[in-house]
């Protein structure tokens, strides 16, 4: 495990002691879905197993769909954004490597989804802080009445339902 993979390793267990701690179950499961996802790929990837980016845009593409199924609140689809763009970033990688477009150098890739790991950490570990500040705040001023009001519009549900269920 290298010294990048273990400082994401460790965003992601105190993103998900912290939402243990807040009792925020649906941004622990996204926690775990992708730190997961992230573990077996990079494993895989160190593990120099063949065409890695296809494997790990399969694995971020089985994140993506589990989030598009039971994803009810806006704040995940945010999070399923995340991993689309990680998706792109493994196409990319592919057609580079296959010289359907200029390879870019590795870092960038690396770079990529890195830091889109540690954003999905911050999200899923954020909505429960803005959740906590929209209910356990008495009062509605200033910066905490902002911090509400984002809670309010992270947390709505979802406008857009899955593909099978039919608009109503």
């Amino acid at each position: 495990m290298s010294a990048f993979q273990f400082v994401i390793m460790s965003v992601y267990a105190l993103t998900a002691w912290y939402l243990m701690e807040r009792r925020y179950n649906r941004g622990l499961a996204w926690v775990l879905v992708a730190a997961g996802a992230y573990l077996v790929t990079s494993t895989y990837w160190r593990a120099g197993g063949p065409e890695p980016a296809l494997f790990s845009g399969v694995v971020d593409g089985a994140a993506c769909l589990a989030i598009y199924l039971w994803g009810r609140y806006r704040w995940e689809l945010l999070i399923w954004r995340m991993f689309q763009f990680m998706i792109l970033v493994n196409i990319a990688r592919l057609a580079g490597i296959h010289g359907f477009i200029p390879a870019a150098p590795a870092y960038l890739y690396s770079t990529a989804f890195e830091i889109t790991n540690v954003l999905i950490a911050l999200v899923s570990g954020g909505i429960a802080t803005v959740i906590g500040a929209r209910t356990d705040a008495g009062s509605a001023g200033g910066l905490v009445g902002r911090i509400r009001g984002l809670g309010a519009a992270l947390h709505q549900k979802r406008t857009e339902p899955p593909f099978w269920k039919v608009k109503g």
